[in-house]
């Protein structure tokens, strides 16, 4: 999917210099940092995202921790999470970031940053895109001059230079990402009844049942 964002609007890393690019913060209506402390983990509760949850563009849950209802409203003092939002992980896995789904409850975890674009200039689809491509771990240091460990400051992320294409351009590729996305995720959800499938055969085999 990252070779059909460069293909629809050019590589970030060049067309972040022409004189047109703006800082990402002003196409945001908010960029929060996450809270700076370990949250207190609970058995049951509100989901708190963790680096581990992202990937590419999507959520794994694969491991999901919880924290009271209490911990959870400290965490989203400075701002709740809306659909829209894109999560994105700023220390250790760089480059992994996915987009607040309707109905999503959840809270911050240390490492990660959220933001909100103003959607009226930039639809979450085109900004989400352009992070995972500018904040890939082996183009990082081309970014961030200087920079030799994989850790963005909020600073570094609120200064990101974004060449913004027009709004009309952006729905139709957010409209293609949507499509693909959903593409993939039958996919997944066939491979997944394979699985279950082999997996059962395989089990009444070895009861000698086939």
């Amino acid at each position: 999917m990252d070779s059909v964002f460069i293909a629809s609007f050019g590589d970030p890393l060049r067309t972040a210099r022409r004189d047109s690019a703006v800082t990402l913060e002003s196409v945001c209506l908010a960029v929060v940092d996450c809270p700076h402390t370990t949250p207190m983990w609970a058995d049951s509760g509100v989901v708190c995202l963790r680096t581990t949850n992202l990937a590419r563009g999507d959520w794994n849950f694969d491991e999901t921790r919880y924290v009271s209802e209490v911990t959870h409203e400290n965490r989203v003092r400075r701002a709740r999470l809306e659909p829209g939002d894109i999560v994105l992980s700023r220390e250790g896995t760089i480059g992994v970031g996915a987009i607040v789904p309707p109905g999503m409850v959840a809270s911050l975890g240390q490492r990660l940053v959220q933001l909100r674009p103003d959607q009226g200039r930039v639809t979450p689809e085109f900004l989400l895109s352009y992070l995972l491509e500018v904040l890939e771990p082996t183009r990082l240091t081309r970014l961030l001059v200087g920079s030799t460990s994989l850790h963005v400051n909020v600073k570094d992320i609120r200064n990101l230079k974004v060449d913004v294409p027009p709004i009309d351009e952006q729905v139709v590729f957010s409209r293609s990402m949507g499509w693909l996305r959903a593409h993939l995720d039958r996919q997944r959800a066939v491979i997944a009844k394979l699985d279950e499938l082999f997996a059962s055969l395989q089990h009444r085999a070895f009861r000698g049942e086939l």
